[in-house]
């Protein structure tokens, strides 16, 4: 991210030279000094152990999760690009794998939904997180999409459609019980997360004859990308 001139990067570090070398997080400020650029300020050691899994820079603030067992979420203060300092840790079960301002106090999130122990997912989980005091983040929110494995959005944010005016998020997860993608279309506002409903075309492809193999099936049922227009909302699958 860039901002004011400065190049804000977050990181995972490892030594592996090293047989039980472990992962640690990092941010890094970087400054252009004429024909290269420099490290003008840095904080690092934030989750040894962990890795890096999602993060937001927003003017002066910025949001890393990590994970190992737990989701850490570190608030870290920017306004001072010499010297970034952590300023609150959130600390939950299951992770984050993509960010977003939901507006100026708070940031929802998409990952899974683990036990204690990063184990056992419930499914795909969507978060709204209260960050308007960067010395106490919190879990405001979260619902779990019932029976789901994995959202494209976790990794591509094309996938991940927010539409502020109409407090309306729209993501697609895969169903492990039928073998195919939905797409899921939720409230999302500081008040709350609630399911408005999803979308499955598995019926006009059996319907229509479409794929008569297990994987065509699967591939072809994938939803992929959403747009939302007025109070309608299109999706786009690989059939």
């Amino acid at each position: 991210d860039e901002h004011n001139g400065n190049l804000r990067v977050a990181t995972t570090s490892q030594e592996m030279s090293v047989l039980d070398g472990q992962p640690s997080a990092g941010v890094y400020v970087l400054e252009d000094t004429g024909n290269k650029l420099d490290i003008a300020g840095e904080v690092d050691g934030l989750a040894p152990g962990e890795e890096v899994t999602a993060v937001r820079f927003e003017e002066d603030e910025g949001y890393v999760a990590t994970f190992e067992q737990i989701d850490p979420l570190f608030a870290i203060d920017l306004s001072d690009p010499g010297s970034p300092t952590v300023r609150g840790e959130l600390h939950i079960t299951g992770f984050s794998n993509y960010l977003q301002k939901l507006d100026d106090k708070y940031l929802l999130g998409i990952g899974q939904d683990l036990d204690e122990w990063g184990m056992n997912s419930q499914g795909v989980q969507v978060s709204i997180f209260d960050v308007s005091n960067l010395d106490n983040p919190s879990l405001a929110h979260k619902e779990i999409l019932s029976g789901t494995s994995y959202s494209e959005a976790q990794s591509d944010h094309h996938a991940f459609n927010y539409f502020a005016e109409k407090s309306t998020l729209v993501v697609p997860a895969y169903v492990d019980s039928s073998a195919s993608s939905r797409m899921y279309v939720l409230g999302a506002d500081n008040s709350g997360l609630v399911q408005k409903g999803s979308i499955s075309q598995s019926s006009i492809l059996k319907n229509e004859n479409a794929v008569n193999d297990y994987w065509s099936y699967t591939y072809c049922s994938e939803f992929r990308r959403s747009v939302i227009i007025e109070d309608k909302v299109f999706d786009i699958s690989n059939a």
